[in-house]
């Protein structure tokens, strides 16, 4: 909990400039079964979606209380909320970037 990890992993990551906000979608694939991916909009308010193969991580997220998800930004940075994504949000990423 203490100790830095330096470890390559495969992945993908992608920005996306949109009229109505900023997009980065960032997939890490720690080996063939196990992936996190990570999907941020930004926008008038921020949403920051994620999911992983990790059934704990998960569940970290959807139990997490709606009230501890949200984030006010401090002047000049937008605030946000966290959430869990969906698998097929997922793998419909991961698709696109190995076509």
């Amino acid at each position: 909990m203490k100790k830095q990890v330096y470890k390559y992993v495969d992945g993908y990551i992608e920005l996306t400039k949109r009229s109505t906000g900023d997009m980065v979608d960032i997939y890490l694939k720690l080996d063939g079964k196990n992936f996190y991916y990570f999907n941020y909009k930004s926008g008038k308010k921020g949403i920051f979606q994620v999911y992983s193969s990790n059934a704990e991580f998960n569940k970290e997220i959807k139990d997490t209380k709606t009230d501890n998800t949200k984030f006010k930004g401090e002047k000049g940075v937008e605030d946000f909320q966290f959430m869990l994504s969906s698998p097929t949000k997922a793998k419909a990423f991961l698709r696109r970037m190995e076509d």
